[in-house]
């Protein structure tokens, strides 16, 4: 049987409201910092190098340096060396990927 998610008492509703604002603005600057740094990137390394030679990174190598920064700070790893931290908690991130990979797969197919 499937219990049915509670109504939220006006105390709840307004506690979650206000939680999902500040994650949007957290998410909309993240995104900015990564369209911030991609547009430096293009524009500082054409400066300096031909950009035949030796391109800027894609936009996606900013969002995997920003990914690999929070996984680090999740685990309590040193971010510039990647040392120490918790692996339980580690290990739990990749297993929770490993879960929505597997869900995005069974509804893609």
């Amino acid at each position: 049987m499937v219990e049915a998610c509670p109504i939220p008492t006006p105390e709840e509703a307004k506690y979650a409201a206000i939680l999902s604002r500040i994650e949007a603005t957290l998410l909309g600057e993240i995104a900015r910092a990564i369209d911030s740094a991609f547009a430096a990137a293009v524009s500082e390394l054409a400066a300096a190098v031909p950009a035949d030679k030796m391109p800027a990174p894609p936009r996606g190598y900013f969002v995997s340096v920003a990914h690999q920064a929070l996984f680090c700070e999740l685990c309590g790893a040193d971010r510039a060396t990647l040392q120490g931290g918790d692996a339980s908690v580690a290990v739990a991130i990749v297993k929770n990927y490993q879960g929505l990979t597997d869900s995005w797969a069974q509804n893609a197919g």
